[in-house]
């Protein structure tokens, strides 16, 4: 007799599908475990926003608001519209005069927020030592520090009343700078304050003079200087902190910060080669003594490019040397170079970076180097040739344009019976002689050595 359940296979194949699985549960747990804990970045990214401030968009006033402001001031109107009151909040003309000030205090408090951003950014669009330490600025700090609002850009600028609109201010604006190693516009985001306005500005210039003082902890003056020379929102200091970074002593001490600066302000399109007549309206406003510096500096750039890499190692004469010690002196200089060593020194001119991107061409056998003193013309020829002067008039009708686009004229260049002197690179033993002849005739027109 079959006792066996009708049932038994069944529970037999569910207990089956039972043990497959735990058996898979236990594996799957095992593996959750040993997994690492999910990171969630692009939550903590969107958390950590939230946090950040955010520069807020200028409300522009319209001019009908200003009018209403003038007429007001005039006594032909005796109050503000309140859209009126919130855009003059963003109008440097308004918010810089105690009467609007006064205005305020009489009919508009508290003040909401956007006003509130907009009044300092106003103050920070008019700073000047004289403006921060006015009575107009110390009535908007403590709007700020009354401000008890939920916004949290405010809150945290209530924080910084002293940095951000304190007589000192920018003293401390400048170290949160420097702490950015110098990165202007990344300071400005974090802070959320507009960059381009004279605060940032004059922030930016204390800055430059703390890194040219003592650099900044990990970047030396050669690499700070220039990146805060390349922000754009200097205004009308950019030729002023230009003349200071030049006439600088680090210049005269470190020869890779004159090197850097040398790269940075030829490739800005804002400067450029002074030299240039396109690109002399650009140094407008350049102090002239940083200007002729900067000029000397590009005539040294010029020798040592033509006499290291055009000559090389043929100077038996030691023309490099000579030429040099009568940089202070030059006007300007240019590199004439022939097709074949152009081609030869293209990978070289590519890594000086501009520094020797405005040599010439010339036509003939011989490479040449002008030299400009102002009152006379010097030109060397290699691999053959001497050194021809010429008096400035000559010259000019020989050549209208020493930064002309056409092509040079290796014969033109050597008119001997127009020269004023010729003096010969003779004696390779006593290369004294030709540099006592040069430098004589140098010396009646009063040029001399450095």
């Amino acid at each position: 007799m079959n006792l066996q359940p009708a049932n038994e296979p069944n529970l037999l194949s569910s207990l089956g599908e039972l043990r497959r699985s735990l058996a898979l549960l236990k594996s799957e747990t095992r593996t959750a475990a040993e997994r690492p804990a999910p990171k969630f970045e692009r939550l903590k990214s969107v958390i950590e926003q939230l946090g950040q401030t955010e520069t807020i968009r200028p409300l522009p006033c319209p001019e009908e608001y200003l009018k209403q402001w003038q007429e007001m001031l005039a006594g032909r109107r005796a109050g503000l519209e309140w859209r009126a009151v919130r855009a003059l909040c963003w109008e440097p003309e308004a918010v810089t005069e105690p009467d609007f000030q006064d205005y305020l205090d009489r009919k508009w408090l508290p003040l909401r927020a956007r006003a509130l951003q907009g009044m300092i950014r106003a103050c920070h669009m008019s700073w000047s030592p004289k403006f921060a330490a006015g009575p107009v600025v110390e009535r908007v700090r403590q709007r700020l520090k009354d401000y008890d609002g939920a916004n949290r850009l405010l809150k945290r600028w209530r924080s910084a009343a002293e940095m951000l609109l304190g007589a000192k201010g920018v003293n401390e604006f400048a170290r949160q700078i420097i702490q950015h190693q110098a990165s202007i516009a990344d300071t400005c985001r974090e802070w959320g304050i507009w960059t381009h306005t004279h605060y940032v500005a004059a922030a930016a210039e204390t800055a430059m003079n703390i890194c040219l003082t003592v650099g900044l902890p990990k970047l030396p003056a050669e690499e700070s200087v220039p990146l805060l020379l390349r922000w754009n929102g200097w205004l009308e200091r950019f030729k002023s902190v230009v003349g200071q970074a030049i006439l600088h002593q680090q210049a005269d001490s470190n020869e890779d910060y004159r090197q850097a600066l040398v790269t940075c302000l030829l490739n800005d399109l804002r400067l450029g080669d002074p030299r240039l007549r396109t690109n002399k309206d650009h140094w407008e406003g350049v102090e002239e003594r940083a200007k002729n510096q900067f000029i000397h500096w590009l005539s040294r750039e010029d020798i040592v490019f033509f006499f290291d890499h055009v000559v090389g190692r043929d100077d038996p004469h030691g023309r490099r040397d000579f030429w040099l010690r009568y940089v202070d002196s030059l006007a300007q200089s240019r590199s004439l170079l022939k097709m074949d060593d152009e081609t030869r020194l293209s990978l070289e001119i590519r890594r000086r970076q501009g520094i020797a991107n405005h040599y010439g061409r010339i036509k003939g056998l011989n490479n040449a180097f002008l030299l400009d003193f102002g009152k006379i013309v010097a030109i060397e020829f290699y691999p053959v040739g001497a050194i021809h002067f010429y008096d400035r008039e000559t010259f000019k009708q020989i050549v209208p344009d020493i930064w002309q686009q056409q092509e040079f004229s290796e014969s033109k260049l050597k008119q001997e019976w127009q020269s004023l002197e010729r003096v010969e690179h003779r004696g390779r033993r006593n290369p004294g002689l030709w540099q006592y002849k040069a430098a004589t005739f140098l010396a009646q027109y009063g040029i001399r050595p450095n």
